[in-house]
């Protein structure tokens, strides 16, 4: 799910506390507290415009073993909590009233140890939704689901009508707060995912990135040893140096270059002296004019008969739009061989 806004502390660490509330301190999240009846409530820094309509908490173990604090999640969960009421103090900050009660009120948010880094999104977006994607809904009927392991982030509603001519990136330059540097989002086609390392392991399925290379000298033994091992589970490297005889003779791993290790298990064993890597997700922003969750035309399967059924939604196209469209044709994209094995006509 898309949220059109995130609070954040802008101390510290992402410690929370009161500030001026102007420029980028606007919204800041100043103080998480229990009201005298025990309701949840919000203090932002500044005069936050908007019905934001719902708050949602996020602390996320980045570090996994429990280095981050996730007391508040644990206390009144992660997901949406609707606002119940929103007022402006005397110092101009905006306190939100949520509609969850607090166990044990003030008491037991001020027992908690410091719980920094700690955000929040809030008001639903009306502009973009973000969700898995997945095959449910393209074949009427079929209940099995299968999952790309993809998160799609797509316009909505008005944001989402353009004239055919309109094909500008719509996610360009978008930035993200944390870990992920989304620079150039939808214009570039790398995002930068977490600090560069010398890193031993490489994860199956990962896509990484060369960002520095360290001249091992010598007969290159090392480097030949890790070289060979990423070649054998990564697409997009080749072995083009040779013997490695030298300080840039280092196969495709020179700086700059990209690699997807697509092999059967984790790449391991790698020396971590001589590669410094950084994983990058590979984004890709599309142009379609068919909604795919919710096709114009939709396909389905005949048991009875075995055979493919094709209807269109009389809505969307039919009589009543206009249109005025009585049959449509279906066909398919043509094979190498001319046909192709559903048995509909190639175009």
């Amino acid at each position: 799910k898309a949220y059109d806004n995130l609070f954040k502390g802008t101390g510290a660490g992402g410690a929370i506390g009161a500030n001026n509330g102007a420029g980028a301190n606007l919204g800041s999240i100043a103080s998480i507290t229990a009201d005298a009846d025990g309701f949840l409530t919000v203090k932002l820094n500044g005069t936050v415009a908007g019905d934001l309509e719902v708050m949602r908490f996020q602390q996320n173990d980045l570090d996994g073993g429990g280095a981050k604090p996730q007391d508040y999640v644990r206390l009144f969960g992660s997901n949406e909590i609707a606002i119940k009421k929103r007022t402006v103090d005397a110092a101009n900050d905006t306190v939100y009233q949520l509609d969850f009660i607090v166990p044990g009120g003030q008491a037991t948010l001020a027992a908690l140890a410091a719980q920094e880094p700690v955000k929040i999104l809030a008001k639903p977006s009306d502009h973009i939704e973000a969700y898995l994607e997945d095959t449910e809904g393209l074949v009427e009927g079929v209940r099995e689901v299968f999952y790309s392991n993809r998160i799609v982030v797509r316009e909505i509603g008005d944001s989402a009508k353009r004239n055919s001519a309109d094909e500008a990136a719509a996610f360009a330059g978008w930035a993200s707060d944390g870990g992920v540097d989304l620079a150039k989002y939808g214009l570039g086609t790398v995002v930068n995912d977490g600090a560069a390392a010398r890193l031993t392991t490489l994860k199956k399925g990962e896509t990484y990135k060369v960002t520095a290379v360290v001249d091992e000298g010598g007969g290159y033994a090392n480097t030949i040893a890790d070289i060979n091992k990423i070649i054998a589970k990564s697409s997009g490297v080749v072995n083009t140096g040779g013997g490695n005889a030298g300080a840039t003779d280092k196969g495709d791993l020179v700086a700059d270059a990209t690699f997807t290790v697509d092999g059967d298990t984790d790449i391991t064993g790698l020396t971590g002296n001589f590669f410094t890597f950084q994983r990058i997700n590979v984004i890709t922003e599309t142009m379609n004019w068919v909604d795919d969750r919710d096709p114009t035309v939709k396909i389905g399967y005949d048991e009875t008969n075995q055979r493919l059924t094709f209807d269109g939604v009389n809505t969307a196209l039919g009589k009543g739009t206009g249109v005025g469209f009585d049959t449509f044709t279906v066909y398919s994209k043509k094979l190498d061989a001319g046909k192709n094995r559903l048995g509909i006509p190639a175009l």
